[in-house]
């Protein structure tokens, strides 16, 4: 649930013409979505945010979108692009340094106390979870999976980046640390399971 540490910036995209919210979370086809919106259906920038979750109640016609993926291929994925291949402000802020290993990843872990104060890259990707259920029109897509995907809605390019190398030893993740990632994520875990089962 947001708290009063938490800021909405970039995660509830509002598109107003075709009248759908998006719960965005990273790494979870984030900014797939925001291109759409930029260049696909011409919305160009800066993009609508709702910065108040009080202002939802307006938008009770919209369909609401959220889509999610495996938490550990999100949290992989969080590491190989926010911090192996470059430190991300919000990581480095942190301690995180570039080109370490996904075991130093999973146990800096264990010195964060609040996944909620450290910037939204490093919120479980369900935080938004119970604001966006009361919608009235919801849909939510596993980006492993998504035909459900809206037909008036330009279907999402995968990124043009290229894919990240990661040498063998450093992408290994030991009992200890996998058990950490697991407790920080715990929400992910939890919801991604009943969603899938």
């Amino acid at each position: 649930m947001v708290g009063k540490s938490m800021k909405l910036d970039k995660q509830i995209l509002v598109l107003p013409k075709e009248k759908y919210l998006f719960f965005l979370s990273s790494k979870c086809a984030s900014s797939s979505v925001r291109r759409m919106a930029i260049f696909d259906l011409k919305y160009g920038e800066p993009l609508i945010y709702i910065t108040n979750l009080k202002a939802l109640q307006m938008y009770m016609d919209f369909k609401w979108i959220m889509i999610v993926r495996s938490p550990w291929d999100r949290i992989r994925s969080l590491w190989k692009d926010k911090v192996f291949r470059h430190v991300h402000k919000e990581f480095r802020s942190l301690g995180f340094t570039r080109g370490e290993s996904f075991s130093e990843f999973g146990k800096r872990f264990h010195g964060i106390s609040d996944l909620l104060k450290c910037g939204s890259h490093l919120w479980p990707m369900f935080t938004l979870f119970p604001y966006f259920e009361k919608g009235r029109n919801t849909l939510l897509l596993d980006l492993k999976d998504l035909r459900k995907w809206p037909i008036e809605l330009p279907f999402l390019r995968k990124e043009n980046q290229s894919k990240i190398i990661v040498p063998e030893e450093k992408g290994k993740l030991g009992s200890r640390q996998s058990k950490i990632l697991r407790e920080k994520y715990i929400m992910d875990f939890d919801h991604y399971d009943s969603f899938n089962s």
